[in-house]
């Protein structure tokens, strides 16, 4: 099932792992930062090959995000809530901390969608296909 079908049954998509198994956080640096057990070790975006082409794409979007003045993780999360209404992100947490740092971003980032909608009553945020063949259009 795709996002228009899940849209128009009213259905909602959690978005598992926002941050890339951690690797848009910026702290992975090299296979070698993951504990002995981690399988995340065995990932290919983790494998010596894969790693530097990887980093440069997580450095470029961290120049993004201080643009912004925010963590590369709060942008990976804002893509993922600007996608569509009924996307939802599900990124881990290890520390009550790091759970809470999300939903004040989430929040925050929801108050800032909706002041941007607010902006733009005219405008339609969805326009929906006539056809299958056509795309959802997102405005913002």
């Amino acid at each position: 099932m795709n996002n228009y079908s899940c849209l128009l049954s009213k259905q909602t998509i959690i978005g598992y792992s926002p941050l890339g198994g951690g690797f848009l956080t910026g702290k992975i640096k090299s296979n070698k930062d993951f504990e002995d057990g981690d399988m995340r070790k065995d990932w290919d975006r983790f494998s010596d090959e894969n790693m530097p082409h990887n980093l440069k794409l997580v450095e470029k979007l961290n120049s993004i995000a201080e643009k912004k003045s925010i963590t590369t993780s709060q942008l990976a999360v804002a893509w993922v809530l600007h996608q569509a209404d009924n996307i939802i992100p599900l990124p881990g947490s290890v520390s009550l901390i790091l759970l809470l740092f999300f939903v004040k971003t989430c929040v925050d980032l929801s108050i800032s969608l909706a002041d941007r909608l607010a902006r733009k009553e005219s405008r339609s945020r969805w326009k929906l296909p006539t056809s299958s063949s056509q795309k959802v259009s997102l405005y913002f």
